[in-house]
This record gives C-alpha cells, sequence and structure tokens, in this order.
C-alpha cells in the first residue's frame, strides 16, 4: 500500500473517499498510422485503490519550471 501524491494533493478515491492505493507501472504502446507516426512507448501508472477496487491511470510529468515530478509515492511501511 502506498499514498499517492498528484501535484503535492494525496490522490483521494472518488468512490469510497480512502487514500490507500496499490500501484503499478505500465507501458502503453502509441501508434497513429494514417499520419505516418512510428511507435511511441509510454509508461503510465495505475493506482488501484485497497478499499473498494476503483483504478485511476496517471502519467509521470516534470515540471522543469518548479523541478518537480507530478506523481509522488510513498510507501506505507
Amino acid at each position: 500500500m502506498a499514498t499517492i501524491k498528484i501535484w503535492g494533493k494525496e490522490l483521494v478515491c472518488n468512490c469510497c473517499s480512502h487514500s490507500n492505493w496499490d500501484h503499478s507501472k505500465i507501458r502503453i504502446t502509441i501508434c497513429d498510422i494514417s499520419k505516418g507516426e512510428e511507435n511511441l512507448i509510454e509508461s503510465r501508472y495505475l493506482f488501484s485503490c485497497t478499499t473498494c477496487g476503483m483504478e485511476v491511470m496517471f502519467g509521470k510529468i516534470y515540471d522543469w519550471e518548479s523541478s518537480s515530478l507530478n506523481i509522488v509515492i510513498e510507501e506505507d511501511s
């Protein structure tokens, strides 16, 4: 279990209002044949609420102005 912060705010489940999440990193392949684009592989983070099972997905973004990431994962001990 972990506490997730998105842009400094704790991620709270929209269904049950809890804030404990399991998480995994997935890779997706993006390709638009009509535009002649090559495959683009990106990573996303999939968070699953440990209480109700609702899942949300986010991409990690680096803010160059504040030198910070949008996603912070704080593992519970």
